[in-house]
């Protein structure tokens, strides 16, 4: 009797084979998910394609017109962006201020119409609200509009390196995407993008190479025009006493060995020369593999020095600390001293 080409198990008698249902259940399920999240891809894609899209900051004092009238209008999506307060709508300016005569949109929420009549919005605070405005032409589907609505509320309709137009006043022309986070303070003419950098799992805004940017070490998003700010540690001990120096581990972090000093001297009381070793370990000392090594030697006469100092560009493990030392301490009569500088990278 054979065996199954599927399971290995024995012949099956003409019934099908249980794994080979199972495996084929599950490339159909795999096939049906694919498609869907194509068609849910297309659709938001096309819900956004030919949106006249602006946003403004509208204040308690004056309403601001949302929606113009249009009798050709397809829909009319009006977001709240504030997430703590309400904002006003009504159908002529005057009555916008009115509250028996004008409705409330909640913080985060989007209003969509159809209806060609204007639209009013005045804000409930005095430091402004922000507002954003989208208009379809006619023809849109329900699908396509539940896809664009749903994508604004949840903030999920931003894009890697968005761009938003503003005129000479600050005003918002067109806002694709809000640009996730960091202040837009200053009023700016033309436009301004919100770009982003793979970093090999996910996609991190940009940063300017900024003190606060540069002072944290990693500069992750930097745009840099220099190399980072960097960190520097040494150990200078007594007399006959092994110099060592080490930059603590830190979790996801790579330590980036930049420069290094090493220094050898002999002072009263020297009986011997002396030749020692200088490591730099991917670890703490004594322990982690050497990526580094140099010798120094003196002869026997007090006052002589040997020293080495090594511009370099050495990364370590993730997660590992990082150490610069003699193999051992010096005779009677020798003093040694270590310096480390460098950065550090995200893993």
């Amino acid at each position: 009797m054979s065996a199954c080409a599927v399971c290995g198990g024995a012949d099956h008698r003409g019934q099908p084979c249980p794994r080979a249902e199972s495996i084929i259940a599950t490339e159909v399920r795999a096939a049906i998910e694919r498609q869907r999240d194509e068609r849910d891809r297309k659709m938001a894609q096309l819900a956004r394609d030919g949106a006249q899209i602006k946003s403004f900051v509208v204040g308690n004092d004056r309403a601001r017109l949302a929606l113009a009238l249009d009798y050709n209008r397809g829909t009319g999506i009006i977001l709240n962006e504030d997430t703590a307060a309400a904002v006003m709508l009504a159908t002529d300016e005057q009555s916008a201020g009115e509250r028996d005569e004008s409705s409330t949109l909640a913080p985060g929420r989007a209003l969509v119409t159809t209806s060609p009549a204007a639209v009013y919005v005045l804000g409930t605070s005095a430091a402004g609200q922000r507002v954003s405005v989208i208009e379809l032409p006619p023809g849109r589907q329900d699908a396509e509009m539940a896809q664009l609505v749903a994508g604004l509320i949840a903030g999920t309709t931003e894009l890697v390196g968005a761009v938003r137009i503003q005129d000479g006043n600050g005003e918002t022309l067109a806002d694709v995407a809000t640009g996730a986070a960091d202040a837009l303070a200053a009023a700016t003419n033309g436009i301004v993008t919100f770009l982003r950098a793979f970093n090999g799992a996910t996609w991190d805004r940009l940063r300017s190479a900024s003190a606060a940017v540069i002072g944290a070490f990693s500069s992750l998003g930097a745009v840099l025009s220099a190399s980072p700010g960097e960190w520097a540690i040494e150990n200078r001990p007594i007399a006959a006493t092994q110099a060592t120096i080490t930059r603590a581990a830190v979790a996801g972090t790579v330590h980036v060995a930049r420069s290094i000093t090493a220094c050898l001297t002999s002072a009263a009381g020297l009986v011997a020369a002396q030749e020692l070793q200088v490591v730099l370990r991917d670890g703490l000392t004594g322990a982690g593999a050497v990526l580094w090594s140099a010798r120094l030697s003196i002869p026997n006469v007090v006052g002589e020095r040997d020293k080495i100092v090594a511009p370099l560009n050495i990364a370590g493990t993730a997660g590992n600390a990082m150490t610069l030392e003699f193999t051992a301490a010096g005779g009677a009569g020798t003093f040694e001293s270590v310096s480390l500088s460098g950065y550090d990278a995200p893993a």
